[in-house]
């Protein structure tokens, strides 16, 4: 693989010398090094490995799917690190990312591997976070592998044909004249007691092998009530087991209802998720 060594458009050094990286190639398990002196002042990306340069570029709304190394700038490993960490990948949200330096992962690539200087601001700031060793004002380092990419209209490319299955307790799903799927509770029955599963429709894409995450899109309607067309178009993407929705097996694309019992917290609930892409979660 080429190696390439240029600052992105996202951050400068501002004049700061950046942490070096041991292993630079993608896949490979780094170490990384740090400089005398401060580190930078805003969020720093710069691609280590270009990979085969073909992969799709992250968008600023999309889902990605990363295996990281990270540390505190001068510091020790930060303990959900998933390079070193049997559980596998990691996905985030960019909409949402547990700290605004992910956010600047926009435009990189799958298959390259980048490194994600962030400085506290676009981290932890000044609270720190106690449970992975971050103290307040630390500056982060991360070496990301970009795994995989996931846009909001990646339902787009997935053709779905209607099972007729009968839905459980009554709920419907009916889809908006754009498009926009709707989950509707008002006419339901008794309340869910278990968690229950039920395809409404089959996608058209490969088939979410055992043991696999999937990432979806979903809307939720509480018992009594409908989701409108807008929660389903707003709706952000996330990540979650496929056995715990009960959908190993089922091809990419594929809409269906899960139903949720009451829990202490909330009410019963009817939720609508649509598969939209899956990746191995462990190694």
């Amino acid at each position: 693989m080429s190696l390439v060594f240029a600052l992105s458009a996202c951050g400068k050094s501002g004049g700061n010398a950046l942490p070096t990286v041991s292993s630079p190639v993608y896949g490979t398990v780094p170490e990384i090094s740090f400089p005398a002196g401060n580190p930078p002042k805003s969020v720093v990306m710069k691609v280590l490995d270009e990979g085969d340069g073909k992969g799709a570029t992250v968008g600023e709304n999309d889902l990605v799917v990363v295996d990281y190394y990270g540390k505190v700038w001068g510091g020790a490993l930060l303990p959900d690190s998933t390079i070193t960490d049997a559980t596998g990948p990691r996905a985030i949200s960019l909409v949402d990312p547990p700290i605004e330096g992910w956010s600047s992962l926009k435009g990189a690539k799958t298959g390259q591997r980048v490194l994600l200087v962030v400085p506290p601001q676009q981290a932890y700031g000044d609270l720190g976070s106690e449970s992975i060793g971050v103290k307040k004002g630390d500056t982060l380092a991360y070496v990301v592998d970009i795994r995989s990419t996931v846009s909001p209209d990646a339902a787009s490319q997935f053709q779905t044909t209607p099972t007729n299955n009968l839905l459980p307790a009554g709920v419907t799903v009916t889809a908006s004249d754009k498009g926009a799927m709707i989950v509707d509770a008002k006419a339901a029955r008794a309340y869910p007691t278990k968690q229950e599963t039920a395809v409404y429709a089959t996608g058209n894409g490969s088939a979410v092998a055992p043991g696999q995450s999937v990432v979806i899109k979903q809307v939720v309607a509480n018992w009594g009530e409908a989701s409108t067309p807008e929660a389903w178009t707003a709706s952000k993407l996330s990540a979650t087991s496929a056995s715990v929705l009960n959908l190993e097996n089922q091809p990419l694309g594929t809409i269906a209802v899960v139903l949720y019992p009451a829990t202490p917290s909330s009410g019963p609930q009817a939720t609508l998720v649509q598969i939209l892409a899956a990746y191995d979660a462990g190694r």
